[in-house]
């Protein structure tokens, strides 16, 4: 197939070249031709008019991992220009995960449970389902630690032993001889927050071994932040791995301080980090449960105890006077009440946009979260407000960030739905805060270099025809984006005139070439 662009604007994502008119011609899954005045009779064309055109939009951080067994939910990324993403980060995945594990370890996913069959139990056949079930759009899947340790230890607040490190290490190998080419940490969540060091150290060093990128989600990003980026920018050293942040923030205002150190400690490392630009965040409601009083047996339980009277007075006890005995987060104690809002639950719905203040339920706050807990068996995500605007335009800025949603397939934080057109209309024509090449560098070519993704991120002869056209009038409203008009994936168009086209799976596993062993 044959596909002519007339009269396009192109930002090449170099974040360098300035914007020129020109025509583009693609031939199947490549751009062929980039010049002026191209002539193509009987095949699709597109004049844009002068609208810009750019590369696909990579979203570096998204927890999508499931969401491609599904038949609409990639059309969140799609309309926002997203052509690829990075997914399994945080710690959090769904592979690999032996069949006799999988319902336990599935009752209590952060990443949330679609109602679909897991055909997989290997990172291998997971890779192998994706590829079965066809892609909407481009996709890195990442090997993840707090899945590795549940291998071995369920949620329990154990070292592993050395047999146990040998075997998560097997497992990470098993899926970097299949292609994969990030392996992610998430310091915050169960079972990973458990880590100790050596298992850290023996996977880093697995990970060097493959040239794999690791990603992590620090175990602070509040009042310990500078601590945990300079441990684990201490340990990726000493295993000569590369570090990617994930989500960078800084939770709490008063912990704001600390941000012109983070910043010289990712200059000092040679640190990347991806962003979302929001001040608020999104996830389950009951990581303001302190760790160590989390049960073994998972999270359904854990809420099933905060019935108990004793219970829940412990769990208040240990929030209100931040005395966890583990890293932890407290965002109750650094956010308060009023800044923490339902973001979707099953059974309570008529509370969904309530803040804490607002449950009629217990004595306090508090106490309200925790019976509401107890009542949804765990099952409740949440929307933090975290910082400030102002904040997360620093962040935005800085030359070492790329842009991210990360994603949640059942959340309804607009992060999902409007990240990228966001930070155009804002940082890039309202407040003219980041130039519009870097904006599209920061969102292409750079992604693509951290991340290894071969002949993507550029508008280049012989690229993949991963574009995108908007003009300088591009806007949001709600979950719904406007002046977005084209968007194509390796080569086949899946949005034309703002509207997505269904049943289009054209992408791709980006696999590291060198050594995936995918099945057929």
């Amino acid at each position: 197939m044959k596909i002519l662009i007339k009269n396009a604007n192109i930002i090449n994502g170099d974040g360098v070249t300035p914007p020129y008119l020109s025509d583009l011609l693609i031939v199947d899954e490549l751009i062929e031709k980039i010049e002026k005045n191209i002539k193509l009779q009987d095949d699709i064309t597109f004049d844009l008019k002068g609208n810009y055109l750019t590369p696909g939009f990579i979203d570096s951080h998204s927890h999508y991992d499931l969401a491609y067994f599904t038949d609409d939910l990639l059309h969140s990324k799609i309309q926002q220009g997203i052509t690829t993403e990075i997914t399994g980060q945080c710690g959090l995945g769904v592979h690999p995960m032996p069949k006799s594990l999988q319902p336990q370890f599935r009752n209590s996913l952060l990443i949330g449970d679609l109602p679909i069959d897991w055909s997989w139990e290997s990172s291998a056949e997971y890779l192998s389902a994706l590829q079965k079930n066809r892609l909407a759009i481009n996709n890195v899947p990442s090997i993840a630690h707090g899945v590795l340790r549940y291998t071995q230890t369920r949620d329990q607040n154990l070292p592993l032993t050395d047999e146990q490190i040998k075997n998560i290490c097997e497992l990470a190998e098993v899926g970097f001889r299949a292609g994969i080419k990030i392996l992610s940490f998430g310091f915050i969540y169960l079972p990973a927050l458990y880590y100790r060091k050596n298992e850290v150290k023996a996977l880093l060093e697995v990970a060097a071994k493959y040239d794999v990128i690791v990603s992590v989600h620090m175990k602070s990003e509040s009042d310990k932040i500078v601590k945990a980026l300079t441990e684990i920018a201490s340990l990726a050293n000493q295993a000569h791995c590369q570090l990617h942040i994930s989500h960078l923030k800084i939770i709490g205002n008063e912990h704001a301080k600390f941000l012109p150190e983070i910043f010289a400690l990712i200059e000092k490392h040679n640190l990347t980090f991806d962003t979302y630009f929001y001040n608020n965040g999104c996830t389950l409601l009951a990581s303001l449960i302190p760790p160590e009083l989390m049960d073994a047996r998972g999270l359904e339980v854990t809420c099933e105890r905060l019935k108990d009277k004793d219970f829940r007075e412990l769990v208040q006890k240990t929030v209100e006077k931040n005395s966890s005995t583990l890293p932890w987060d407290n965002l109750y104690k650094f956010l308060g009440a009023k800044n923490i809002l339902i973001d979707s639950l099953e059974i309570n719905k008529h509370l969904i946009g309530k803040n804490l203040t607002e449950i009629p339920l217990g004595k306090n706050p508090l106490e309200a979260m925790l019976l509401l807990l107890a009542e949804e068996k765990g099952h409740i995500l949440m929307k933090d407000y975290f910082s400030t605007e102002e904040v997360a335009e620093k962040i935005l800025v800085h030359p070492k960030g790329v842009f991210s949603t990360d994603s949640l397939p059942l959340s309804t934080h607009p992060r999902g739905f409007v990240t990228f057109p966001r930070i155009l209309k804002q940082a890039v024509f309202q407040k003219k805060i980041l130039p519009l090449e870097t904006a599209i560098y920061k969102m292409s070519e750079y992604p693509a270099k951290i991340f290894g993704l071969e002949k993507r991120g550029l508008i280049k002869e012989k690229y993949y025809a991963d574009l995108v056209s908007f003009s300088d009038k591009i806007d949001y409203e709600g979950k719904e984006v406007k002046n977005l008009d084209l968007v194509i994936i390796n080569g086949s168009p899946v949005k034309i005139e703002g509207q997505i086209k269904r049943g289009i799976k054209q992408g791709k596993i980006l696999l590291n070439q060198k050594l995936q062993n995918l099945p057929s």
